[in-house]
């Protein structure tokens, strides 16, 4: 069931052009993963969870997703987002949100 989570997830990241080098987009993957559960959760509290599980700082886990969430606007040929720039939290909460209406209209 997490597997076939994180690669719904996964493929939607890669369709935006965030690409799986970048430790961004396992840190992503995780974050909404975290969000999904807790949606209440703070984006420090949360990035702090994904630092010790990955043996590094919140702060590079914070600039690690920001770089890879950076890459949907040079890569954004569909123009999904236009010229607003959301948060990381915001993109998280948005991610999370179309995984979760997709769980509601597969069943």
């Amino acid at each position: 069931m997490a597997n076939e989570f994180k690669d719904k997830i996964g493929n939607l990241l890669i369709g935006w052009g965030i690409t799986p080098n970048l430790k961004g987009f396992y840190y992503i993957l995780e974050a909404v993963e975290i969000f999904s559960n807790n949606p209440n959760i703070k984006a420090s509290d949360m990035q702090e969870v994904i630092a010790i599980r990955h043996n590094t700082v919140a702060n590079r886990v914070e600039r690690s997703i920001r770089h890879a969430f950076s890459k949907i606007s040079e890569y954004d040929k569909v123009n999904y987002f236009g010229d607003v720039k959301y948060s990381n939290m915001g993109y998280i909460s948005i991610i999370a949100w179309k995984e979760r209406g997709s769980k509601k209209d597969n069943g």
